[in-house]
């Protein structure tokens, strides 16, 4: 027979199962420092980032949302991979490191090194914000740039330099105001019109007005301009809106937004939804919009959506805007020569786009080269596998 605990007995704590000692020591191996050289070449940054996630942070309060899961207090994504150890070293042999204390608490992560390589740009995750904060090279020091709120939950790291010492980055409005709360309960309606659907399916979607007003909320950021030295920062002229993706053009000539608008889908995430591109000022005056694409449903797995899509900023003093178009309609199923064509806009933007390259299978993408002269362009032929660079 079994034996019971007498009443008011303590009871035993559960504990969680542990291997042996041998399989403990190669799961808590530090992984290998990512190592970042500055932009003189003169310092090389040595990450150690976290292995797993804290029990802390996964256990923070999180909201579901078109794909996303979005922390809403610090607006930023769930899943950030930590920062354990930050060290600096001269690109010398027989140079030392140098430990960069990081203040405790927090999460930190997103490190950026400045254009000049004299300062370099960290983020930390608190109870209640994403700060930034600026180190200087030379001796280590880092200070906060005070009041100001980050917003990554589209654009998670994104920033544009307009110089060595001035940055440009998506943070939360002042103006944003109380977040939605449970309004009276609408019917969702949605129909089945009997046409093939080639999307797969996703988890964490959207499913209801409320979480509409919520991701809009939540998403909203502003692009602020941050003087690293002063430690001053402005609202630009660009209205808050859903941004997605931020880059700088050239050497701080221009800003290339992309933004999400409306309408929402229940059976998409939210880089399918509807996507505004545009180019505008340092100070965030249009100066014009590129694209307009609709929302991504119908579209094959492999196929892409007809128009200008994928947009890239030349990083060069050229300033040239890039993108891509489809040249079969987007659909794999069309016998074509060639699938994509990239195609460049060029300073004062005023003019029309000229095709530059054509590919006979489908774009992947386009990394700028250090010299300033050359990029590295990818096209897929997903049914063989295959990755073409050239």
């Amino acid at each position: 027979m079994g034996c019971c605990l007498p009443l008011g007995a303590a009871q035993p704590q559960p504990s969680y199962p542990q291997p042996s000692a041998a399989v403990r020591e190669a799961l808590a191996a530090p992984l290998p420092p990512r190592m970042l050289v500055s932009p003189d070449r003169r310092l090389v940054a040595a990450l150690e980032l976290q292995r797993y996630a804290r029990l802390a942070d996964l256990a923070r309060p999180q909201l579901r949302l078109a794909g996303l899961r979005i922390d809403a207090r610090s607006a930023t994504p769930i899943a950030l991979q930590g920062i354990a150890e930050l060290r600096l070293k001269a690109l010398q042999a027989d140079a030392p490191e140098r430990r960069i204390e990081l203040p405790a608490g927090g999460l930190w992560h997103g490190f950026a090194w400045s254009p000049d390589g004299l300062r370099f740009l960290l983020e930390r995750r608190t109870e209640q914000a994403n700060e930034l904060w600026v180190g200087d090279a030379a001796s280590g020091r880092l200070r906060q740039i005070h009041g100001l709120r980050l917003n990554n939950t589209l654009a998670e790291g994104d920033q544009a330099w307009l110089s060595a010492r001035e940055v440009v980055m998506l943070a939360v409005p002042r103006d944003r105001g109380a977040a939605p709360t449970r309004a009276a309960t609408v019917p969702v309606v949605q129909e089945n019109l009997g046409r093939a659907s080639p999307e797969r399916t996703y988890p964490d979607l959207l499913r209801s007005p409320l979480d509409e007003a919520l991701f809009e909320y939540h998403t909203r950021s502003r692009p602020v301009r941050v003087d690293l030295v002063s430690g001053q920062w402005r609202e630009l002229a660009a209205p808050a809106a859903m941004y997605s993706s931020l880059s700088g053009v050239g050497e701080g000539q221009a800003l290339l937004l992309e933004r999400v608008g409306r309408p929402f889908s229940y059976s998409l995430q939210w880089n399918d939804f509807p996507t505004h591109v545009e180019l505008r000022a340092p100070d965030g005056k249009l100066i014009r919009e590129l694209a307009r694409m609709p929302l991504k449903q119908g579209v094959a797995i492999d196929g892409a959506l007809p128009g200008p899509r994928v947009f890239y900023a030349a990083p060069t003093r050229d300033a040239a805007i890039y993108w891509v178009e489809a040249l079969d309609g987007g659909n794999p199923a069309t016998r074509a020569a060639y699938r994509d064509r990239v195609m460049r806009l060029d300073p004062p933007y005023t003019g029309d786009p000229f095709e530059v390259q054509r590919m006979p299978h489908r774009f992947s993408r386009l990394r700028f080269l250090d010299d300033g002269q050359h990029a590295l362009l990818t096209e897929e032929d997903r049914s063989r596998a295959w990755l073409r660079s050239y």
